[in-house]
């Protein structure tokens, strides 16, 4: 097993030898590439096909080469425009806007747009301390966040997560920031002080390894927020567009939130980000008090209405929350047929964490399962990460587990 971890190395460090590249070399890339795709599998140069359970981490939540995203891409072609800037009105905006006030339960609310989860999440913690400092008069408040989140990569959202694999080498990190236990309600109402203007969480945890809200502690954590007239944002970046089967994870616990953040695949593979907020907290925010080049551009609100037209759609969902329960019931009969292999399932619906023994690392089985044809990630402690498309059947998923254990059975 070691000579063969050791043999995946060479390779790739070969590989990577011999591709003189002018990108930032911050990724650990895997050594494929696509050069077409169609339904839910990517095929390189060389024909070969791979089934992608990864989706371009949640975000080609329609597969590839789908005709709702196609004929929206066609239409603002027709249009002869795909960016006007903010200083004139854009219709998809606005229909885009309505609709995702109208599903998240936040009728009368207003959105941002920008161009990624990490700005969607900046924009919420703006609000959330405008609003605060407008209120009390002060220039100084905290936002709490929890143990092993994400949040993107900015200077404002690592040191949202204080997560010294995020943080090392930015210091000095934004001030402003506590971090309670996830899941513990306790260690949240300990942290509270009179300075608190919100607190900031993911309804799944994805980056920090699939891990859920408890049912309770999201419950408790509205009430404590509505007592002390602290701010509720939900990150719904990884979790959100239908990946639960609920457009919105959050509306699996029956709370709503003061601020959503979503992206991801609100565009179906486009860079989009939103902002949702409640309308008595949006008033804090005057002219001039945000803004983005791009964000809610024309081509991406197009293509964001016609895709949100069909993540949203009932019978989608339902057949998400049905093809999710499938994966979750074979994935878990993997841990009891292989329990020196797979340990534990966790996750909702197409947002699934499987993790692994530790005498294998996830990123090396990540990579004999691409070898084996199946794409997937990583997340928190040794876990492969699956983020299909919401589109796979249960054959896809038959296929996949055929993949998991042909490689794990390789590596013996």
């Amino acid at each position: 097993m070691k000579k063969q971890r050791y043999y995946n190395f060479v390779l790739i460090y070969l590989f990577m030898k011999n591709v003189k590249s002018s990108i930032l070399d911050v990724y650990s890339r895997y050594n494929f590439t696509p050069i077409k795709a169609k339904g839910v599998y990517l095929y390189d140069k060389n024909g070969n096909k791979k089934l992608d359970f990864l989706g371009g981490v949640a975000v080609n939540v329609l597969g590839y080469n789908n005709s709702v995203i196609n004929n929206a891409i066609k239409k603002q072609i027709d249009k002869g425009f795909f960016s006007q800037s903010n200083y004139f009105y854009n219709d998809d905006a606005e229909k885009l806007a309505k609709k995702l006030c109208k599903i998240s339960g936040i009728i009368d609310g207003k959105v941002f747009f920008q161009n990624s989860g990490a700005e969607a999440n900046e924009c919420a913690i703006k609000i959330a301390r405008k609003r605060f400092n407008t209120i009390n008069g002060t220039k100084y408040n905290e936002i709490i966040c929890m143990t092993n989140a994400f949040h993107g990569r900015t200077i404002a959202t690592i040191s949202a997560t204080l997560r010294e694999k995020l943080t090392d080498g930015f210091e000095p990190l934004i001030e402003g920031f506590k971090i309670a236990e996830f899941n513990n309600i306790e260690s949240v109402k300990k942290t509270i002080n009179k300075n608190t203007c919100a607190i900031m969480l993911e309804t799944i945890q994805g980056e920090g390894g699939i891990l859920p809200c408890d049912k309770k502690f999201l419950k408790d954590l509205r009430k404590i927020c509505d007592e002390k007239n602290i701010l509720l944002i939900v990150d719904e970046i990884q979790c959100g567009n239908g990946r639960t089967g609920k457009f919105f994870a959050y509306q699996n616990y029956d709370i709503i939130p003061d601020i959503i953040t979503i992206a991801k695949g609100l565009a179906g593979g486009l860079p989009i980000g939103a902002c949702i907020v409640k309308k008595e907290v949006a008033e804090f925010m005057k002219k001039g008090s945000h803004g983005s080049t791009f964000g809610g551009n024309a081509l991406c609100c197009c293509i964001g209405n016609a895709c949100i037209n069909k993540t949203s759609n009932k019978q989608f969902l339902k057949n998400v929350k049905n093809t999710g329960d499938y994966f979750n019931e074979k994935l878990l009969l993997l841990t009891k047929e292989y329990p020196k292999m797979f340990k534990s399932v966790k996750g909702i619906g197409l947002m699934v964490g499987l993790e692994i023994d530790n005498k294998i690392n996830a990123h090396d089985f990540a990579i004999k399962l691409l070898n084996n044809g199946l794409c997937c990630a990583t997340a928190g402690c040794n876990q492969i990460r699956f983020l299909p498309p919401l589109i796979i059947a249960k054959k896809h998923i038959d296929e996949c587990i055929k993949i998991i254990i042909k490689t794990y059975k390789e590596c013996l």
